[in-house]
């Protein structure tokens, strides 16, 4: 008798590849926009129904960056008034905006892309601040290869051996905790100061 993993194996294989790919798809180019579907979801699914990680891994990465791009239209052209009306009516949405603005790149890009933590609400302030669409493509995508590292990772089984020795939950708080160090270091130097 098959196991379930079999069975599910053998009827997302037998799915007509059409709707399979477009609604896939419509997955990856939502999950930039509201954060959902799961990612590691999506590229299970397509790993399993392609066979390959890699192709998987092609597939979705170009619909997030399809994804990527309408979520900076939809900021920078639906956000923007109602952003006005939150400062004004929440004074704190300022201070935080601005400190999201005053941090570091490659601190939004290492938090943004771990597996497993809600960042959200950060990659809204994080897209409001870039003025160049260009650029924020480029860390974007970045980012996101950076998310599927970890999602591979997570695939393969390293949260399966992680698992043995740490809940699932634990690990989720780690990977939180770990984030909010990233934006605790203080660099040494600035590179105003080596001009």
């Amino acid at each position: 008798m098959p196991t379930w993993w079999e069975t599910l194996t053998i009827w997302i294989q037998t799915l007509p590849a059409f709707w399979v790919l477009c609604l896939l798809a419509l997955f990856a180019i939502l999950h930039p926009l509201i954060e959902n579907p799961a990612g590691i979801l999506m590229f299970t699914f397509l790993t399993t129904y392609w066979q390959s990680p890699g192709i998987a891994f092609l597939y979705l990465y170009s619909f997030h960056l399809l994804g990527l791009a309408l979520f900076y239209r939809l900021i920078h052209h639906t956000f923007l008034p109602f952003s006005r009306w939150l400062i004004t009516r929440y004074p704190l949405t300022q201070s935080v905006l601005d400190w999201i603005k005053n941090q570091p790149a490659w601190k939004h890009i290492l938090v943004i892309s771990m597996p497993l933590v809600y960042t959200y609400p950060l990659r809204i302030g994080w897209t409001k601040n870039h003025r160049s669409f260009a650029r924020y493509m480029v860390q974007a995508a970045v980012i996101y290869g950076l998310f599927y590292v970890g999602n591979v990772l997570l695939y393969i089984g390293i949260l399966n051996v992680l698992e043995g020795i740490i809940p699932v939950w634990m690990f989720v708080i780690i990977l939180t905790v770990t984030a909010i160090l990233i934006y605790r270091i203080k660099p040494k130097f600035y590179p105003r100061d080596v001009e």
